[in-house]
């Protein structure tokens, strides 16, 4: 995904969804979930290259088809797809998280009290504001 301009970026997420290593250039939402793979540590889920111009998009596609041909390297990236996180689980976390603090901010101020009912799975969450 050779993007100029991507400010989201789902083609990436779906690549990595059906095991199929990215290629990307480095903006936007593509530049926050593709890390490059770096063959020396081991860390990275996919290639990105920075500049928009044909050659580092070549360079980075010969790179890739090279680490396609090492087993130890591509199994690597593809453990590395498998431990991102793609799910809404975490996503519905971090929004969870930040719920959690604007309750706690308009509780100091007094104006609402949380109410913690219990929770009964991990698909019913539920933070409820009772109005004094």
């Amino acid at each position: 995904m050779p993007s100029r301009f991507e400010p989201c970026g789902l083609g990436q997420l779906i690549a990595l969804r059906y095991e199929s290593i990215p290629i990307v250039r480095e903006t936007g939402g593509l530049k926050d979930t593709i890390k490059p793979y770096n063959e020396f540590n081991g860390e990275g889920n996919g290639f990105s290259f920075t500049n928009y111009n044909a050659n580092d998009f070549l360079n980075t596609i010969r790179y890739a088809i090279h680490l396609y041909y090492q087993p130890t390297h591509w199994n690597r990236i593809l453990k590395n797809v498998y431990k991102s996180k793609l799910n809404w689980d975490h996503s519905a976390s971090l929004y969870e998280e930040v719920y959690e603090r604007l309750l706690m901010q308009l509780n100091e101020e007094e104006n609402y009290v949380h109410d913690h009912r219990p929770i009964k799975s991990v698909t019913q969450r539920e933070t409820h504001l009772i109005i004094r």
